[in-house]
């Protein structure tokens, strides 16, 4: 597919294939505050850090719900 882009690469091989619709690109404001896992340190469990923000030239990544079924 060219000319597409990754948003909505993400959204046919992924979102409509598999039927997940709460797999996104991007985070509202609200959702990087309520709906994610934060990371931490990996030498002290206990210091929560922030997701990395690396900028355009960074690799993609997606955010999805884990349901309890």
């Amino acid at each position: 597919m060219t000319n597409t882009s990754y948003a909505e690469l993400v959204k046919h091989y992924i979102n409509d294939k598999y039927s997940l619709s709460n797999t996104l690109v991007n985070l509202s404001e609200s959702q990087k505050h309520t709906q994610m896992a934060l990371p931490y340190r990996k030498d002290d469990r206990q210091v929560v850090t922030q997701p990395w923000d690396m900028g355009l030239l960074a690799p993609h990544g997606v955010f999805t719900q884990v349901l309890m079924i």
